[in-house]
């Protein structure tokens, strides 16, 4: 039990002593309304368990033909621990049109996963979306999906129309509001306006586009009359005071001259309460309580609480119309606190959002370098040190990336990034303008915009009408502590007629894992938590246990040849339709972009111009003679971009084959180096070497189609057609992509492959299991190897997505610099042990050294 000591003077009641519960503080009393109310709480909050995933990417925008890498964070929505339910983060690639381009299964450990997307040469420019969710969040309001907006540039620089491009951050100039563009909300603070009490309004002015636009004006009720001012501080967002008198309607005027447009204030109510908040002072949380109900406060209850957690409750108020409250801020989390009044009857009445800092939480993020300095191709050694305000090392789990500050630019240095994502947008429905100018303490007026962000953003993660709710939604998505495999036994003669029988799994991943469960009267079956690291075999199988004998004898059992086994697929979410049509607004061609699609056009060239092979000439053009009607053909592919291959092998020809595709081809093919290291395989096209990335992984297509090496390995060889390898300037015609060359298979057309669903009591299949992310390529230039004759001009220097600080609370990483001289952004971004995000910058320069 918690206590209390509330200390009574002119109305005011400071809340003095605050004991910990949960790691949070709280006021607990053996009230029974307020007991039921916290003990909804926790039950909501055990059963619709929340988590927050984000995304740290290496740069803002990118070309085609580029790779986007990515860090996954996913933990605990609750208090914001590493700890999360899932160990699985579904990330996605969506065009502007809507299609999902690449889905990546991202193994969580400790809070983090590593991922990345290779971009094809023949993506259109545009605005792409990347979107991030656990399967268990899908229960949830797909608004709290992580949702991140980006840039794909192309084209010619030299070809921009810069007056047709008025979103240039660059050439930006104040929009002249007019009638049809200004649209101005209203939101009392507290939730009401009330007759007789004076009330703070917030009020959000946007543009056609929802974008916030600066106003400015006076109040006037209906005989024109002006009984208050309005000015908007940042982003269209302020607020102003009214005390409302009954029978008068209020109206908010723009000051301008040219627009005679009035805005309705909402009607104020005759009888009701207005709670308003001072979060001014770095100690405490001032709360100022009114109602103009006599005695109306009367056994009232006040009750706080941070992402589903109650920090804060203060029961049973006096008989009174106003009262004054003190919350102190020493042993609460960073976050929104979200206080609501209930009255004697459990209804709530009044609620207001408030950001808390606490000083006590703050971690330190020291980034030092061994020089300022470096030149080029020199070891550069970034020292990270995390500490706590008494200085004590901390742990945490980090990604850094360093980029070309001259040629990737923030285009908005107030974006989203991992705090202002966890501990503000992840919590808010709605797009946020800017969040990292809340969090930016160089911005003066940041603290107050937060407070009048809070009072305008209307919905959150959390809400009292579905905490208070007796009905439980039904949770129709499970969370995947590994991949789960789930379906249904079926009658083979129709589908529609489930049986009640036995399913049995096997998962052959280096060891053998067999499970045999019983399936519900319906045949619908579940097997959870399946780890499966790499690609790997798995075999399900099933039937009905018939008694084979009237004595009681053991009972055994059989593969029903008369049974089905159809198992669930994995349907994405349908995409955010208002995200969707955001992305049709892009700027394919803004000028600080400009030295950047330079510079990547210039990298592209050089690429193109380095071979395998001195004698081998990159040709300027592909001259196709003679084209040929090819459908008799029996290697003919509609898909195929390409003529003759450097190497065909027809699989069927080798006599036999191997465990897997890429065991059939090894030592077979004199343009392949096939080898294993541990369990994985590594692959490449002898005489294909890429200028960035040392001895590139070639470009592996199936059917036409890009796919991973684990993907590609996964096909049974005894359903292959036939490969191609393409090196060189056959290779060209992929781009970038297939400089480190390309092997093609294609599977044998009608041959009546049998399907997961299609057999008889047994599937067998091959899971790719979780995406292994591809290592970022930082050579070492302390060994003299052939490819470092190349140049270096890489705009992604370096990226790690895999920093881990231990109990010493400080590690050093290294990594060479290249061949740009230049000023590069280190960004590090991570979260704690204890659940508090963190970001450090810091710029070093490479040029020369004396």
């Amino acid at each position: 039990m918690s206590t209390a000591t509330i200390t009574k003077c002119a109305n005011t009641i400071a809340i003095i002593i605050i004991t910990l519960l949960c790691g949070f503080t709280i006021i607990r009393d053996k009230d029974d309304l307020i007991e039921k109310i916290i003990a909804k709480l926790e039950a909501y909050r055990t059963y619709q368990f929340q988590e927050k995933i984000y995304l740290h990417f290496d740069k803002p925008y990118y070309t085609p033909g580029e790779d986007i890498w990515f860090k996954t964070y996913l933990i605990d929505g609750h208090d914001h621990r590493p700890e999360s339910l899932s160990t699985i983060a579904h990330v996605e690639l969506i065009s502007p049109i809507g299609k999902i381009l690449a889905s990546k299964n991202i193994r969580i450990e400790n809070g983090g996963g590593a991922g990345d997307f290779q971009l094809a040469d023949s993506l259109k420019p545009g605005r792409y979306l990347i979107r991030a969710y656990t399967n268990f969040m899908r229960n949830f309001d797909h608004n709290y999906f992580f949702q991140k907006k980006i840039d794909l540039l192309g084209g010619n620089p030299s070809e921009i129309d810069r007056k047709s491009h008025t979103n240039d951050p660059s050439t930006h100039k104040v929009v002249k509001i007019s009638e049809s563009k200004v649209h101005i909300q209203f939101f009392p603070e507290g939730g009401d306006l009330v007759n007789g009490v004076m009330s703070m309004v917030g009020f959000k002015a946007m543009d056609e586009n929802g974008k916030g636009i600066d106003v400015q004006g006076s109040i006037v009720d209906d005989k024109e009359q002006t009984v208050s001012f309005f000015q908007s501080t940042k982003f269209g967002i302020g607020a102003f005071n009214l005390s409302p008198q009954k029978g008068n309607r209020y109206y908010a005027k723009l000051s301008n001259p040219s627009i005679d447009l009035k805005f309705a204030i909402p009607k104020a109510l005759d009888r009701g309460y207005v709670m308003h908040t001072d979060n001014s002072k770095k100690e405490h949380v001032s709360i100022n309580i009114k109602t103009n109900i006599p005695k109306g406060l009367r056994n009232a209850s006040l009750i706080g609480q941070m992402r589903g957690i109650p920090v804060v409750t203060v029961p049973n108020l006096p008989e009174k119309e106003e009262i004054n409250l003190r919350v102190p801020k020493s042993g609460l989390q960073d976050g929104i606190l979200q206080l609501t009044l209930f009255d004697e009857n459990g209804e709530p009445h009044c609620e207001r959002l408030v950001f808390i800092e606490n000083a006590k939480n703050a971690v330190k993020v020291e980034l030092s370098s061994n020089h300022e300095l470096y030149d080029t191709r020199e070891t550069s050694d970034i020292h990270i040190v995390l500490k706590d305000p008494e200085g004590n090392p901390v742990e945490g789990n980090l990604s850094m990336a360093i980029t070309d500050s001259e040629l990737i630019y923030q285009v908005n240095e107030e974006q989203e990034d991992i705090k202002s994502y966890f501990l503000l947008s992840s919590d808010l429905k709605g797009e946020i303008e800017n969040p990292g100018y809340y969090f930016n303490e160089k911005n003066e007026y940041r603290k107050i915009a937060l407070d009048y962000l809070l009072m305008t953003q209307g919905w959150r993660r959390f809400t009292w009408k579905s905490i208070l709710s007796d009905s439980i939604a039904k949770l129709e998505y499970l969370y995947e502590k590994g991949f789960n495999f789930s379906g249904q036994l079926t009658r083979l003669d129709n589908e529609k007629k489930p049986v009640e029988g036995f399913v049995s799994i096997m998962v052959h991943d280096g060891t053998f894992n067999f499970n045999k469960i019983d399936t519900d009267e319906t045949g619908r079956f579940l097997f959870m938590g399946h780890d499966i690291i790499d690609s790997t075999q798995v075999v399900i199988q099933g039937g009905i246990e018939k008694e084979r004998r009237k004595k009681k004898e053991a009972e055994r059992t059989k593969i029903d040849k008369f049974v089905k086994i159809r198992l669930d697929e994995f349907h994405q979410p349908p995409v955010n339709t208002v995200l969707l049509s955001q992305l049709r607004y892009f700027n394919h061609f803004p000028r600080i972009y400009q030295e950047y699609l330079n510079e990547q056009a210039r990298i592209r060239a050089l690429n193109a111009t380095y071979t395998a092979d001195d004698d081998v000439i990159v040709l300027e053009e592909v001259e196709i003679k003679g084209a040929k009607d090819r459908r008799n053909d029996p290697f003919y592919n509609p898909g195929q971009l390409y003529s003759n291959p450097n190497r065909r092998v027809v699989i069927d020809s080798l006599g036999f084959t191997r465990s897997s595709i890429l065991e059939t081809l090894r030592g077979r093919v004199p343009e392949l180096n096939i080898r294993t290291v541990g369990f994985d395989y590594q692959v490449s096209v002898k005489g294909a070497i890429s200028y960035l990335d040392g001895t590139a992984e070639p470009l592996f297509l199936v059917d036409g189609a890009p796919v991973n090496i684990t993907t590609f390995n996964s096909i049974n060889p005894n359903n292959v057609f036939y490969v191609d390898v393409l090196r060189g300037p056959r290779a060209a015609i992929y781009g970038s992509r297939g400089t480190g060359g390309v092997i093609a298979l294609y599977t044998k057309s009608g041959a009546n492959i049998e399907t997961n669903e299609s057999r008889k009591g047994i599937i067998n299949f091959t899971h790719p299991g979780y995406y292994k992310a591809r290592e970022f390529y930082s050579p070492d230039y302390t060994e003299d190897k052939p490819e470092h004759e190349r140049p270096d001009f890489r705009t992604t220097l370096y990226w790690n997505p895999s920093i881990k600080i231990d109990s010493t609370g400080n590690t050093t990483v290294s990594f060479f610099t290249a061949d740009s001289r230049s000023t590069f952004k280190i960004i590090l971004e991570g979260i704690t042990e204890s659940g508090i995000p963190v970001r450090a910058q810091k710029f070093i320069k490479v040029g020369h050294r004396p």
